[in-house]
């Protein structure tokens, strides 16, 4: 076996065993009687023709570029910068409001009825900060599998 055939059976390997299945499971979801076809593949004695591959990426719920190259495809990328630069965007936005609630706070401290206005922006910090966490989360779950992750 060579090194791009070790690569791919080890992602093949990975993305099986990601999605809960054993080798049988996803060989009877690829229309094969047992496991044969697909232990051949993990161990690279054997590829997959186009059409497995493509039904490979299916059934793994991953993307057919990063399985076939271990790279994700143009369009992986451009989500992923997009995802940064949106997160990136909202955490902004957590600073502007932290600004803000540190001046009503002030204000609060000199007498100022400030009460409503604090809780209100107190709860968009705390909104926001999960929106951008469960963006990322979301995000991860596609990313994770071709090893593009956010930190």
């Amino acid at each position: 076996m060579n090194k791009i055939d070790e690569k791919f059976a080890l992602r093949l390997r990975n993305a099986r065993i990601k999605a809960g299945l054993t080798q049988e499971q996803l060989g009877k979801k690829l229309g094969f009687k047992g496991n044969t076809a697909v232990y051949r593949f993990e161990a690279g004695i054997s590829s997959p023709s186009i059409e497995i591959l493509c039904c490979l990426a299916k059934i793994l719920n991953i993307d057919l570029h990063w399985l076939i190259t271990g790279n994700p495809s143009l369009a992986v990328e451009r989500l992923r910068m997009y995802a940064s630069a949106h997160i990136a965007e909202v955490y902004g936005k957590v600073d502007d409001l932290k600004m803000q609630l540190a001046a009503l706070e002030l204000r609060q401290s000199v007498g100022h009825d400030c009460g409503r206005d604090i809780e209100k922006i107190s709860n968009e910090i705390k909104s926001s900060r999960q929106f951008a966490e469960d963006l990322r989360r979301h995000i991860n779950e596609v990313l994770e599998p071709m090893g593009r992750a956010f930190e």
